[in-house]
């Protein structure tokens, strides 16, 4: 494989244009134009590209290349753990899957997305005769040929897709390295995920995670784990030399503070509340009392899903099994 390529990498979005245009591949980067073919069995993608999309330069999810699939399938295909593996699109090529109990982006709030760490993708770029894993990876805006990116539901940039919980369908210490990135608080187990990720390394093979510590609850109904600095480092700490841990641009108070606010006010029904909440100023929010009538008020008007979002806590009461 060495050579084989210039780059390793592509963009999976393009600008959508007379000679490329695909309605299917149109919709599927466009979230607006879906709702709409949703509510209207006559809407025409064709047309809408027609009429609006050129002049707005639209996007549309770039072909995947058999040929390319095929290449990165080669790559992979020794150090794959064969037993139930089967092909989703064209023999001996991306995408596979592994058991038959896959999810679909219809369980979730909607196809998953994260920008990645700048580490990570400086180390796909600068070994590309290296063999890598993206786990968890939702959908990618950049692919590289040296990553599988695997995921318990066919994402559009998926090359793996696996029952939820199953192990990592790898040999032992053949991947020089992986990422799993807002992921781990979607997992039910991270502790057995962890040790798979030990297991499929190589020795030296480096992890690149990022994991949410506040963050309301996303990605729903499946998240189960937030964690602090320390319990991140907790669950490394046996297996991996801890080269280092920080908060990153995308990581910090700001965000939390935007996200829990912009959650909250929407969150709320139109209402005297929600107005009163919206004219406070961050002074007046800090002098308030979270018990007050107007917290209360705003909370009343919100959906029980959406307190569940945003909960500061919660509780658990439980009796014994018997045995």
């Amino acid at each position: 494989m060495k050579g084989a390529r210039v780059t390793n990498w592509h963009e999976t979005i393009v600008t959508a244009s007379d000679s490329n245009f695909d309605a299917a591949l149109y919709l599927a980067v466009n979230a607006d134009l879906r709702a709409a073919a949703r509510n209207d069995p006559g809407f025409d993608p064709r047309a809408h590209f027609d009429r609006f999309g050129r002049q707005e330069k639209r996007k549309q999810l770039a072909r995947r290349d058999p040929e390319r699939m095929a290449m990165k399938f080669q790559r992979f295909q020794s150090i794959l753990a064969p037993d139930d593996l089967e092909f989703m699109a064209a023999a001996g090529a991306f995408p596979v899957s592994f058991g038959t109990r896959h999810l679909d982006v219809s369980d979730y709030d909607g196809e998953s997305a994260n920008p990645g760490i700048s580490e990570w993708f400086d180390v796909l770029r600068s070994d590309p005769d290296g063999r890598y894993l993206d786990v968890g990876a939702g959908f990618r805006p950049v692919v590289h040929d040296n990553c599988a990116y695997l995921d318990v539901y066919p994402s559009l940039t998926s090359d793996i897709v696996i029952t939820p919980g199953r192990s990592l369908p790898f040999k032992d210490h053949v991947l020089d390295g992986l990422a799993c990135l807002s992921v781990l608080e979607h997992v039910e187990d991270p502790f057995r995920l962890v040790d798979e990720m030990a297991r499929v390394l190589k020795p030296g093979g480096r992890v690149f995670i990022d994991w949410p510590f506040l963050q309301p609850v996303h990605g729903y109904p499946s998240h189960y784990y937030n964690a602090t600095r320390m319990g991140l480092a907790r669950l490394f700490e046996d297996r991996f030399e801890i080269e280092k841990i920080y908060t990153n641009s995308a990581q910090g108070a700001n965000f939390t503070l935007s996200w829990i606010l912009e959650w909250f006010v929407q969150g709320m029904t139109e209402g005297p509340a929600k107005q009163a909440f919206l004219g406070l100023t961050v002074h007046d929010l800090l002098q308030r009392n979270p018990r007050d009538d107007l917290y209360r008020e705003c909370l009343r008007t919100m959906s029980e899903d959406m307190q569940l979002r945003l909960a500061c806590g919660n509780t658990l009461i439980g009796r014994l099994l018997a045995r």
